[in-house]
């Protein structure tokens, strides 16, 4: 079914196509690609067609017949939310000022934590 496969190759076209012209981009201004967007779109697109290649399966499997059990269905559906859940993940391995973000907004909620644990604690 080209529904199913047509999200799949224009993500993967797209990411090359992306990684191609940043190569030629970096090498012309006498530049190196910055690893952390490499890694960031290759895990994205890695995880994404993690997530979906499943369901891609599935389709595969009802157009030639097949069947495919109430379970099997609903672990295919629940894993495509891996790829939403994931991002957050992606980015913060992989982008340094993501990581900076999140320290940054993170801390006075961890300082509000940790005052109510003492509080608790000290009763």
């Amino acid at each position: 079914n080209v529904l199913v496969i047509l999200p799949f190759a224009m993500t993967v076209i797209s990411s090359v196509t992306l990684m191609v012209v940043a190569r030629q981009a970096a090498v012309r201004h006498c530049t190196s690609l910055k690893w952390e967007g490499v890694v960031t779109v290759l895990l994205t697109v890695g995880v994404l067609l993690v997530s979906n290649t499943p369901a891609g399966a599935v389709v595969g499997i009802q157009i030639f017949g097949g069947e495919v059990s109430p379970t099997g269905m609903r672990a295919v559906y629940h894993l495509q939310y891996l790829n939403v859940v994931a991002n957050f993940f992606v980015y913060s391995f992989a982008v340094e000022s993501f990581r900076q973000f999140l320290k940054q907004k993170a801390s006075p909620f961890l300082t509000v934590l940790n005052r109510i644990r003492c509080f608790r604690k000290c009763d």
